[in-house]
């Protein structure tokens, strides 16, 4: 476990390109080592979000509405796993998530600031959505879209305002095991689940396509195989060979090298 040969990662002669484009971003290995961020599965989940949304919005934009219900459908999927990384299982039970990891070890911060309760005015649009996708009202769907695009980016903003420094504490102290916690407390919510191969595959695609001149869906993978059994790997990566272009691929294997 968390066994990956690693190297560290640069872009390399990109052009200035909008975030939302379809060209998959240049990565090339270089020769320092440097550890997976395995992090990357949740602020790399963040990213997944962000550019699934970008999709939708394009396709609203089109007004093909089969399309944008389609793409919205998958975001939703993917984001119900994403959010039980997070939420764990509401009690105290292991695997325990992000948000009661921070309490126990930060004093009860995302109960301080109340991450949990962000989701709540979340779920009600997205009860709204699914009522307008059921009935093919795409002009509704746009609106209600428009709203939870909002209330979702200001719940991801939230978070890595709250969260990522206290990750990089934690990271810096030398006290935590992160691979271990990632596998073990917050990987392990997912991992058994028959929608897991989807979970990978997509966020491969969307961070593939919404790279924005960064290596998201290379930090994405890395982290994912940093956190994986030689078995688990083996498998893992053949749905991402699946799921992302034959150049994006290389470059994974070329990060992970597996």
């Amino acid at each position: 476990m968390g066994n990956c040969w690693t190297t560290s990662t640069a872009v390399k002669d990109l052009d200035p390109v909008e975030e939302h484009l379809e060209d998959h971003v240049i990565v090339e290995a270089e020769t320092e080592k440097a550890p997976a961020e395995v992090f990357a599965l949740m602020r790399g989940g963040h990213d997944v979000i962000r550019g699934n949304m970008t999709t939708i919005d394009q396709l609203i934009e089109k007004k093909d509405w089969e399309a944008a219900f389609e793409s919205y459908s998958k975001l939703a999927k993917w984001e119900e796993m994403h959010s039980m990384m997070k939420d764990g299982y509401g009690d105290e039970n292991t695997p325990k998530g992000v948000f009661a990891i921070m309490d126990e070890t930060f004093g009860g911060i995302a109960q301080e600031f109340e991450l949990r309760e962000g989701y709540a005015a979340i779920g009600d649009l997205e009860k709204k959505a699914d009522e307008f996708i059921d009935v093919s009202d795409g002009e509704s769907f746009e609106e209600v879209f428009l709203e939870l695009k909002t209330a979702s980016n200001a719940q991801m903003r939230k978070e890595e305002k709250i969260i990522e420094p206290k990750y990089k504490h934690m990271k810096m102290s030398g006290d935590f095991d992160l691979t271990e916690l990632m596998m073990t407390e917050i990987l392990a919510l997912i991992v058994e689940s028959p929608d897991f191969k989807f979970y990978v595959q997509h966020a491969v695609s969307v961070l593939e396509k919404h790279h924005g001149n960064q290596p998201r869906a290379e930090t994405f993978a890395h982290a994912l195989c940093e956190c994986a059994t030689p078995e688990q790997w083996e498998t893992w990566s053949a749905w991402i060979k699946e799921a992302a272009s034959q150049k994006m691929y290389d470059n994974i294997v070329k990060l992970t090298g597996s």
